[in-house]
């Protein structure tokens, strides 16, 4: 696989996240084995890993959570099957949060780090920073 390739699949699948697409177009781009791993940050301040399942989960809650998301992307770098995305993101919170309220913009620099195989993403590492 080209790096190109996984380039676009890597941003075709952010841009889904991003639209709040149907958990079955999400669920597209996800190998089986896929894996995401969360590093601490203000909404969640334990490291986690999740399955895909557990993944394409959170995916179908996440309308109860925040609503109006956008994401904008500010670079990627592909090395081969790895792809790493800077995004500006925000969104307006659904729900009272640890450091917002309802209806609250919450916005966050984000870098992911995607491992793609085979035409499908196999893992993700998030790195979110809220601003609070």
């Amino acid at each position: 696989m080209t790096a190109e390739t996984a380039r676009r699949i890597v941003l075709d699948y952010v841009h889904a996240v991003g639209r709040q697409a149907p958990v079955e177009e999400l669920a597209a781009f996800l190998a089986p084995d896929f894996r995401f791993r969360e590093w601490p940050n203000a909404l969640s301040p334990q490291e986690a890993t999740r399955d895909r399942e557990q993944t394409l989960n959170g995916f179908a809650q996440a309308h109860l959570v925040v609503g109006d998301q956008e994401y904008t992307v500010q670079r990627v770098l592909a090395d081969g099957s790895e792809v790493a995305v800077e995004l500006a993101w925000q969104a307006v919170a659904r729900m009272d949060l640890p450091y917002w309220n309802v209806g609250d913009t919450m916005k966050a620099r984000i870098l992911s780090v995607f491992t793609v195989r085979d035409g499908l993403i196999v893992g993700q590492d998030s790195f979110d920073s809220y601003e609070t």
